[in-house]
């Protein structure tokens, strides 16, 4: 980054105005690759419903409130409290996501997530994978672009 750039960007810009940049926080890590943004939960980290409501809000300021889909990383979340999973699959979570992908690795992770889905209905198209390759395929018609 130039300096003009540099004072430019300290001066007048907020961290999360630079859209296909990454973004981390204590709880999750945020990145647009390709018109998907990709979310990955930090291992170990338990989502509690204060977690899930300020991570939606770090989403929709990084995405500077556009819509996208999302593909959502799992690969060590320990813990979602009851009260976060209805929060996740309520309006104003899924507020900017046109569609969401899971890519899960366990065998008991994706027992979980079809169960989360059985009991808390999304909103929005949401279908759970085994890699990333086929969930990027498969979001990448609910893109904008």
């Amino acid at each position: 980054m130039t300096i003009l750039n540099t004072v430019f960007f300290n001066n007048f810009c907020t961290p999360f105005m630079l859209l296909n940049e990454k973004f981390s926080s204590q709880s999750v890590d945020l990145e647009i690759v390709s018109g998907v943004l990709i979310v990955a939960y930090k291992v170990g980290v338990p989502i509690t419903l204060e977690i899930a409501k300020n991570s939606v809000k770090e989403r929709i300021e990084f995405t500077a409130g556009r819509s996208y889909p999302v593909l959502i990383r799992d690969y060590g979340i320990s813990v979602i409290e009851k009260e976060a999973r209805s929060y996740f699959a309520s309006t104003e979570s899924t507020n900017g996501i046109s569609a969401a992908a899971f890519v899960l690795k366990s065998i008991f992770s994706v027992f979980l997530g079809n169960f989360f889905i059985k009991i808390y209905p999304p909103n929005i198209p949401v279908k759970i994978f085994g890699g990333e390759e086929e969930a990027i395929k498969w979001l990448k018609q609910f893109t904008n672009s």
